[in-house]
């Protein structure tokens, strides 16, 4: 997607498929607010391939540069790590996009020719274990960062700039669970950042004392 100014891409984080429903977002501004839910799916759709690698191609625009690799480069800069991400090889992706699905999932198994091409070198355990994300523990760290994020967000820059009203932030602060409250918390701060010019490190230092434990 092109560059934004900051409102319109405070907006865009509102509006990303599922981030928050309609009637969240309603909720929360006090008012109707009308959008199409899946207007980037419908951007990146690719109808005419077969289902998975139509999965695929969305994956491919929309989840890995806009989420997983955007967060991984930016975790890895941060502790001084080069990482390279050898399987999005354009020359691999040309030539392995265009196998059928039944080659490349024999049986339903996933990464099946890739198991099957790394089975002398790497121990089976390996091949074998499960997927293992990259989140972190937000369920059982919800009380510390419900404590931290209810007083911002009751008098917060969300409110000041429209994408909620007290009434709406009330409600979300009661009814939704912390995966919702944690993205309205990172909007809460980047608007406290990038439009207000806020100083972040004194606003956690005061909400969020070194000694809160999960």
């Amino acid at each position: 997607l092109p560059p934004q100014p900051p409102a319109a891409a405070l907006a865009h984080h509102f509006r990303l498929p599922g981030y928050f429903t309609q009637p969240q977002l309603s909720q929360l501004a006090g008012r109707e607010v009308a959008f199409d839910h899946l207007w980037l799916l419908r951007h990146y759709d690719r109808p005419e391939l077969p289902a998975t690698s139509r999965a695929q191609w969305l994956d491919f625009h929309t989840f890995l540069p806009d989420d997983i690799l955007a967060k991984v480069d930016r975790a890895s800069m941060a502790a001084g790590v080069e990482v390279r991400v050898p399987f999005l090889d354009q020359r691999l992706l040309n030539h392995w996009f265009l196998w059928p699905p039944e080659q490349l999932y024999q049986q339903q198994e996933r990464k099946a020719l890739l198991k099957r091409a790394l089975a002398e070198r790497l121990p089976a355990s390996l091949l074998t274990a499960r997927k293992k994300g990259f989140g972190f523990p937000l369920e059982q760290w919800q009380r510390p960062i419900r404590a931290f994020a209810t007083p911002l967000l009751q008098h917060g820059a969300l409110l000041e700039f429209g994408y909620a009203c007290p009434s709406g932030m009330a409600a979300a602060l009661g009814q939704f669970d912390i995966h919702h409250l944690w993205l309205l918390l990172m909007a809460e701060l980047w608007l406290r950042r990038y439009l207000r010019g806020e100083a972040l490190d004194p606003l956690v230092a005061r909400h969020l004392p070194p000694a809160a434990a999960p």
